[in-house]
């Protein structure tokens, strides 16, 4: 039964990890790069930007396109040669061999991982770690990219997002753990998921000792514990994860049994991003 609680945490934290990417991709893929793509011409990514030209538009990068979690947007022509940077020492140099801006010039929108010791300059280097992302810029018309957008976002507020999958794992086996210790000899313990409604419900089903109606409203009580070595922490940190993911769980009998609990958590099929300030 453990076992089956850490392979549905595995799965969970998985899928979490998985919406904390595409979530970023999203926003580059179908937000950031139409704003910016709509503001450009072809004949725009072929001369580096500057003077008024670099300063009207990196007005406009700022005022429209640069959500709080992104720490730099540059512009490529497909030449390798950057058109535009929040960072304009940059631009004018050209990266000719760069392996995700080669893939976006074919057409695909690579993401990668940057460290602090794996960036383009040491003005990088001081955002810490970021996610890249390179999307192709092509205009109506064009069958091939004219250019490519690399964004990059603060990888804090991702990372924080993908941490959640712990922190659910957690909760899967302490309730896990709690219903093998309510059947001291022996019995059956159910583990049901599915999604409805925009919902993933997650039941804990088992033929346990169950829990007397004078104890059942306490359980979620910080320091509240029937057991002879308990906390009573255990449950009231389950509920305070499962709110901060905007769920709920809730406890009740197991009908099919003559005795034994339901414990069930409900979770948003995908989880709310938590944004990070930028680092400065």
């Amino acid at each position: 039964m453990i076992i089956t609680a850490v392979l549905l945490a595995i799965i969970l934290t998985g899928k979490i990890r998985s919406d904390a990417i595409n979530h970023f991709i999203e926003d580059a893929v179908d937000s950031s790069s139409p704003r910016i793509t709509r503001a450009l011409t072809p004949a725009d990514l072929e001369v580096a930007m500057t003077g008024e030209r670099y300063e009207h538009f990196h007005q406009f990068v700022q005022d429209s396109v640069v959500p709080e979690r992104t720490a730099r947007i540059k512009l490529w022509a497909k030449d390798g040669t950057v058109i535009y940077s929040d960072d304009p020492t940059q631009v004018g140099e050209r990266f000719p061999n760069k392996l995700n801006l080669m893939k976006a010039f074919e057409g695909e929108t690579p993401i990668a991982i940057k460290v602090p010791e794996n960036v383009d300059n040491d003005r990088e280097r001081r955002l810490g770690t970021l996610v890249e992302v390179s999307v192709p810029i092509v205009h109506p018309g064009a069958t091939t990219p004219n250019g490519a957008i690399e964004i990059y976002q603060y990888y804090a507020s991702t990372a924080a997002r993908m941490a959640d999958g712990v922190q659910l794992q957690r909760v899967f086996l302490n309730l896990a753990n709690n219903a093998q210790d309510a059947m001291p000899h022996g019995g059956r313990l159910t583990i049901l998921a599915r999604v409805t409604n925009g919902h993933v419900a997650i039941h804990f089903i088992d033929s346990g000792e169950g829990i007397s109606d004078e104890h059942l409203g306490k359980i979620f009580d910080p320091l509240f514990t029937t057991k002879i070595q308990g906390t009573g922490l255990g449950l009231a940190v389950c509920q305070e994860i499962i709110t901060q993911h905007g769920g709920t769980i809730l406890a009740r009998r197991n009908e099919d049994s003559p005795s034994g609990m339901v414990f069930e958590v409900v979770l948003p099929a995908r989880q709310p991003s938590r944004e990070d300030p930028p680092h400065g």
